[in-house]
């Protein structure tokens, strides 16, 4: 499962398209048949938070989750979020 995280966080470091929520933006990111779900928070934290994967929805429903990116897939996400038409 680490390999396929890796895969689903690096598709989101790539990402365009970003909703703004109150959690934070998130992205949708389509690996395996799934439909995951990353989440990049939203940055207003005392300590640095990293992008997490929350989720996935597939044919059985939707699975809750909590993977932690590290550092080098976050700053990738950030980047991916800040070149998208999102920010505000």
């Amino acid at each position: 499962m680490d390999a396929v995280i890796a895969e689903v966080l690096t598709k989101a470091g790539i990402a365009t398209n970003w909703t703004q929520t109150n959690l934070g933006a998130l992205t949708e990111v389509s690996h395996g048949g799934y439909s995951w779900t990353v989440n990049l928070p939203p940055g207003e934290d005392e300590v640095p938070a990293k992008a997490r994967v929350t989720g996935r929805l597939g044919y059985g429903g939707t699975e809750h989750m909590d993977a932690e990116a590290t550092w080098g897939q976050t700053i990738a996400i950030v980047d991916a979020f800040m070149a998208s038409k999102c920010v505000r």
